[in-house]
């Protein structure tokens, strides 16, 4: 029995319903009905939502089964990953909904107090490094380079404090990366930093994979670091154990390292100025596609979002050329044909598992770069990032091609419908 045949099973119990009254009850024969019980046979994702209304279960009881469902039809790894780059995608466009703090360059800079009484000195315990870190940013105006664990939350919920009070402040993160098939801790990371993603040129990250050159540019009791334009902290492993130095000589030299870490790091950010610039090597025409053919999400809210050979991107519909009501008629009217006429794989995307702001767009170039850009028409400049690290784009294109079997978006009749609704208003 598999994982998902055995929580079938138990909440087929728990409901006090039997088999045979459950396979009337979703309209699904008996036969096929204990297949799934028994893992001889995995059911398809409508035929699992589909036992979930018919079972009287709570809202928990239907997630966790919806969830062992995923687990077992894609491997723990694969699911870990997928609802993780849900929650990037989520935390990001969040990060963009929030919008840009001031870019107020005129501010006055007040001198930061000194926290230091010796030109270097050795601190241990978390509470002290902590409340050192703490007025070390709080007292940066100018430039920050940092090297962090993705998961040191105190540092980063700082850092952005700071970013959103200094509109003077840039920063430049240095991480590093695993070579590997499952893409986690760097979707960790990615994750860690997506809130700064909408600070543009003020933060900036790098990153090289973990067998590159940080090894030999870095003391290994000291793996973590913040340079400052006054002070140099070096932090251990534990995060318990740091040295801090305003002496010029030392902080020359870390400098000098940190050019040395820029210079062997890859930017894990690139930015452009035009939506169009990046979608060059982006073809928007329909062509062969061995998992059934184009496939896009519609979504109503103030946003259409569709996905074309492997590229997923979200625009209001106002936004979408050419910029008037009869277009986006036309398009609805096209959505609605490949939809009935299955020449498309058209889903209408569930709000409440994804709902993205008005005028965020994100694309997946074709499985070889991810665009993120709050760009509220697609002819005007607006704020982009491009990310090209093989790992990332290749954990989001994973996604993406899950998206048509997943609870993130509604059936094919509801799509239909809700379509053809649309063109009656």
């Amino acid at each position: 029995m598999s994982l998902f045949g055995e929580q079938l099973r138990h909440a087929q119990q728990g409901s006090g319903v039997s088999v045979s009254e459950l396979a009337r009850l979703s309209g699904i024969e008996r036969t096929t009905l204990h297949k799934f019980i028994s893992g001889e046979r995995m059911p398809k994702l409508q035929q699992v939502e589909t036992l979930l209304q018919a079972m009287s279960l709570s809202p928990d009881e239907k997630a966790e089964l919806l969830a062992t469902f995923e687990v077992t039809r894609s491997g723990e790894g694969q699911f870990r990953q997928r609802q993780k780059v849900l929650s990037v995608i989520k935390d990001i466009s969040q990060a963009y909904s929030a919008g840009l703090p001031s870019n107020d360059r005129d501010s006055v800079l007040i001198e930061p107090p000194e926290i230091l009484r010796r030109e270097t000195e050795s601190l241990s315990g978390e509470f002290t490094i902590n409340n050192l870190i703490a007025e070390l940013i709080s007292g940066e105006e100018h430039i920050l380079y940092f090297s962090m664990p993705h998961d040191y939350q105190f540092f980063y919920d700082l850092l952005l404090k700071k970013h959103l009070a200094s509109p003077k402040l840039t920063g430049n993160g240095f991480f590093s990366f695993v070579k590997a098939k499952k893409a986690y801790l760097n979707l960790n990371i990615l994750a860690a930093i997506a809130p700064f993603l909408t600070l543009g040129d003020r933060f900036l990250a790098y990153y090289v994979y973990s067998d590159a050159e940080r090894k030999d540019l870095f003391a290994v009791p000291f793996p973590y670091f913040i340079h400052s334009s006054r002070y140099t902290l070096l932090l251990s492993e534990g995060l318990n154990r740091a040295i801090v130095s305003k002496n010029n000589a030392i902080r020359d030299s870390f400098q000098i390292t940190c050019m040395d870490y820029l210079e062997a790091s890859s930017m894990l950010l690139s930015r452009g100025s035009m939506i169009t610039q990046l979608l060059d090597d982006c073809s928007y025409s329909q062509t062969d596609d061995p998992t059934g053919g184009d496939f896009r999400i519609i979504g109503f809210d103030g946003q259409l979002s569709f996905v074309e050979t492997g590229q997923l991107s979200m625009l209001p519909p106002d936004r979408l050329d050419p910029f008037d009501d009869e277009g986006r008629r036309r398009q609805l009217q096209k959505l609605l044909a490949e939809a009935i006429g299955n020449t498309a794989k058209v889903r209408l995307l569930n709000p409440a598992k994804l709902a993205l702001p008005n005028g965020f767009f994100l694309a997946n170039l074709g499985g070889r770069s991810l665009v993120l850009s709050d760009a509220y028409d697609a002819r005007s400049t607006g704020r982009i990032i491009r990310i090209a690290e093989s790992s990332l784009v290749g954990a989001f294109s994973d996604f993406f091609v899950n998206v048509p079997d997943s609870d993130l978006t509604f059936s094919k009749a509801e799509t239909i419908q809700a379509i053809q609704d649309a063109l009656r208003d």
